[in-house]
């Protein structure tokens, strides 16, 4: 048995990790990789995600990364899921207009309860007409923009146009991704996605039309998540200069 392999029969030998790994990828006939298995899974995600101290971690994690910006700001958050990451954005920008996009709606109905008083639309990033569809996707509308385990996982090109357009001139793109390699691979197989090269997202951000894009390692201190985030900053012309003091650019 190969590496990856016996390490997920491990993970799954576990009675909350199992219950969650397993049985869930058909019960869904989404196209969009990944939707399936979190449709299936939103009851027990919270659970699962502060079991691997993901919150916990995330929110310090985004508490550095996220930069310092007008109180009135419009923020997106791209593959909000239940509003983990939802929740640091109102820590950091409590008088900002957060705003969420989700494409699995169980995860979004998840959300609405944790996060009543935020808007939050369904809709896949993938689909090219999703741009002007609703009302929180005007083009141009958004100052930043934020995305978790989701743009970088099962994003395709089209995706980081959208984004792009969603921006407004001076506008900030910051992805959290999962890093590739053996502990990646293992997470994508569990969660219905390959792992991303950084520099290959950055490549294309700039053909998306982002003008400064740098990917960041993370500090020891977030270990193991340094093993299997990294963070890419991405913005548009004009943006005011993102300096990160505390990480190492990969």
């Amino acid at each position: 048995m190969s590496q990856p392999a016996q390490s997920q029969s491990i993970l799954l030998k576990h009675p909350l990790v199992g219950k969650i790994l397993t049985g869930s990828r058909s019960r869904s006939t989404a196209a969009t990789p990944g939707l399936s298995v979190y449709q299936a899974r939103a009851g027990n995600y919270d659970r699962f995600m502060h079991f691997l101290r993901y919150a916990q971690t995330r929110h310090m994690i985004l508490k550095d990364f996220l930069p310092p910006l007008p109180a009135d700001i419009t923020v997106l958050d791209v593959g909000c899921g239940t509003g983990i990451c939802t929740d640091v954005l109102q820590d950091v920008y409590p008088d900002a207009d957060i705003r969420g996009l989700d494409q699995s709606t169980e995860m979004l109905s998840l959300f609405r309860e944790r996060h009543p008083h935020i808007p939050a639309v369904s809709g896949d990033f993938n689909d090219p007409d999703l741009l002007g569809s609703h009302c929180l996707l005007k083009p141009a509308s958004y100052d930043l923009i934020l995305s978790a385990g989701a743009l970088s996982e099962y994003g395709d090109a089209q995706a980081y146009d959208l984004v792009a357009r969603l921006l407004n001139e001076r506008g900030i793109f910051i992805n959290i991704g999962i890093r590739k390699n053996p502990i990646g691979r293992l997470i994508g197989a569990a969660w219905g996605f390959r792992p991303s090269d950084p520099h290959t997202i950055m490549r294309i951000c700039r053909k998306a039309g982002f003008s400064d894009v740098s990917a960041h390692q993370l500090s020891w201190e977030w270990f193991p998540r340094t093993l299997i985030d990294v963070v890419i900053i991405a913005q548009k012309s004009g943006s005011a200069s993102f300096q990160q003091t505390t990480e190492q650019a990969v």
